[in-house]
Protein backbone atom coordinates (compact mmCIF):
# COMPACT_ATOMS: atom_id res chain seq x y z
CA UNK A 1 0.00 0.00 0.00
CA UNK A 2 3.29 2.31 1.02
CA UNK A 3 4.31 1.69 -2.61
CA UNK A 4 1.11 2.18 -4.42
CA UNK A 5 1.34 5.48 -2.46
CA UNK A 6 4.61 7.03 -3.72
CA UNK A 7 3.85 5.55 -6.92
CA UNK A 8 0.64 8.01 -6.73
CA UNK A 9 2.57 11.09 -5.19
CA UNK A 10 4.60 10.69 -8.11
CA UNK A 11 2.46 10.37 -11.04
CA UNK A 12 0.34 13.71 -9.82
CA UNK A 13 3.39 15.66 -9.47
CA UNK A 14 4.44 14.30 -12.55
CA UNK A 15 1.34 15.31 -14.34
CA UNK A 16 1.12 18.86 -13.00
CA UNK A 17 4.90 19.99 -13.95
CA UNK A 18 3.90 18.40 -17.47
CA UNK A 19 0.74 20.71 -17.65
CA UNK A 20 2.67 23.72 -16.62
CA UNK A 21 5.51 22.82 -19.29
CA UNK A 22 2.74 22.43 -22.23
CA UNK A 23 0.96 25.60 -21.53
CA UNK A 24 4.66 27.58 -22.23
CA UNK A 25 7.17 27.12 -19.96
CA UNK A 26 10.42 28.31 -21.68
CA UNK A 27 12.95 26.69 -19.00
CA UNK A 28 13.85 24.39 -22.44
CA UNK A 29 13.51 21.07 -19.53
CA UNK A 30 11.17 18.21 -19.85
CA UNK A 31 9.77 16.23 -17.17
CA UNK A 32 8.01 12.94 -18.43
CA UNK A 33 6.83 9.80 -16.22
CA UNK A 34 4.88 6.43 -18.17
CA UNK A 35 3.98 4.41 -15.58
CA UNK A 36 1.82 1.45 -17.10
CA UNK A 37 1.78 3.62 -19.90
CA UNK A 38 3.64 5.68 -22.88
CA UNK A 39 4.59 9.15 -23.23
CA UNK A 40 5.85 10.81 -26.57
CA UNK A 41 7.29 14.16 -26.65
CA UNK A 42 8.62 16.10 -29.00
CA UNK A 43 10.71 19.36 -28.89
CA UNK A 44 11.38 22.22 -30.65
CA UNK A 45 13.38 24.95 -29.01
CA UNK A 46 16.76 26.40 -29.18
CA UNK A 47 17.35 26.29 -24.73
CA UNK A 48 17.18 22.78 -24.05
CA UNK A 49 18.92 22.07 -20.44
CA UNK A 50 18.00 18.57 -19.65
CA UNK A 51 14.88 16.70 -18.68
CA UNK A 52 13.94 13.69 -16.37
CA UNK A 53 12.36 11.05 -17.47
CA UNK A 54 10.65 8.05 -15.78
CA UNK A 55 9.40 4.99 -17.18
CA UNK A 56 8.15 2.02 -15.39
CA UNK A 57 6.02 -0.70 -17.12
CA UNK A 58 5.69 1.68 -20.30
CA UNK A 59 7.13 3.49 -22.93
CA UNK A 60 8.68 6.77 -23.23
CA UNK A 61 9.79 8.92 -26.14
CA UNK A 62 11.72 11.97 -26.31
CA UNK A 63 12.05 13.84 -29.65
CA UNK A 64 14.78 16.30 -29.72
CA UNK A 65 16.09 16.34 -32.78
CA UNK A 66 14.60 20.00 -33.82
CA UNK A 67 15.94 21.49 -30.67
CA UNK A 68 19.60 22.66 -29.65
CA UNK A 69 21.44 23.60 -26.49
CA UNK A 70 21.68 26.53 -24.48
CA UNK A 71 24.58 25.33 -22.43
CA UNK A 72 26.70 22.48 -23.26
CA UNK A 73 26.17 19.92 -22.02
CA UNK A 74 22.66 19.38 -21.42
CA UNK A 75 21.97 16.10 -19.13
CA UNK A 76 19.05 14.00 -19.20
CA UNK A 77 18.38 11.57 -15.82
CA UNK A 78 16.59 8.22 -16.92
CA UNK A 79 14.78 5.75 -14.42
CA UNK A 80 13.70 2.52 -16.91
CA UNK A 81 12.01 -0.22 -15.15
CA UNK A 82 10.47 -3.01 -17.15
CA UNK A 83 10.01 -0.61 -19.91
CA UNK A 84 11.62 1.41 -22.57
CA UNK A 85 13.08 4.87 -22.73
CA UNK A 86 13.66 5.91 -26.41
CA UNK A 87 15.59 9.47 -26.64
CA UNK A 88 16.03 11.33 -30.42
CA UNK A 89 18.95 13.25 -30.53
CA UNK A 90 19.98 15.47 -34.09
CA UNK A 91 23.32 13.32 -35.60
CA UNK A 92 25.16 15.68 -35.08
CA UNK A 93 24.80 16.07 -31.33
CA UNK A 94 27.94 14.00 -29.53
CA UNK A 95 26.55 12.16 -26.56
CA UNK A 96 27.80 10.62 -23.66
CA UNK A 97 26.29 7.60 -21.58
CA UNK A 98 26.83 7.20 -17.75
CA UNK A 99 24.09 4.84 -16.55
CA UNK A 100 23.40 1.81 -14.61
CA UNK A 101 22.07 -1.07 -16.34
CA UNK A 102 20.90 -4.26 -13.77
CA UNK A 103 19.45 -6.69 -16.51
CA UNK A 104 18.68 -4.16 -19.10
CA UNK A 105 20.49 -2.21 -21.12
CA UNK A 106 21.27 1.45 -22.62
CA UNK A 107 22.32 1.28 -26.30
CA UNK A 108 23.37 4.05 -28.55
CA UNK A 109 21.96 3.10 -32.07
CA UNK A 110 23.51 6.17 -34.35
CA UNK A 111 25.58 5.36 -37.18
CA UNK A 112 29.16 6.11 -36.34
CA UNK A 113 30.18 9.25 -37.96
CA UNK A 114 33.48 11.26 -38.67
CA UNK A 115 32.51 14.39 -36.56
CA UNK A 116 31.58 12.04 -33.26
CA UNK A 117 35.29 11.88 -31.47
CA UNK A 118 35.84 10.56 -28.05
CA UNK A 119 38.47 13.10 -27.42
CA UNK A 120 35.29 16.01 -28.17
CA UNK A 121 33.17 17.34 -24.95
CA UNK A 122 29.28 15.90 -25.46
CA UNK A 123 26.23 17.88 -25.91
CA UNK A 124 24.36 15.75 -24.17
CA UNK A 125 25.09 13.68 -20.82
CA UNK A 126 22.57 10.48 -20.76
CA UNK A 127 22.49 9.48 -16.92
CA UNK A 128 20.35 7.05 -14.79
CA UNK A 129 19.52 3.19 -14.17
CA UNK A 130 18.06 0.94 -16.17
CA UNK A 131 16.62 -2.17 -14.68
CA UNK A 132 15.15 -4.98 -16.77
CA UNK A 133 14.60 -2.75 -19.88
CA UNK A 134 16.31 -0.03 -22.59
CA UNK A 135 17.20 3.23 -22.82
CA UNK A 136 18.19 3.74 -26.50
CA UNK A 137 19.58 7.03 -27.72
CA UNK A 138 18.78 7.22 -32.03
CA UNK A 139 18.98 10.00 -34.41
Amino acid sequence: MTVLFGLLLVINRSRRQQRRRLEGDASGEIAAAAIFGGDSRRLVTDTFTGAELITIFGDTMVDLRDSDIRSRPAIIETVTVFGDTEIRVPDDWTVRVETLNVFGETIDRRPRSAGRGSDSPPDLIVTGVTLFGETEISD
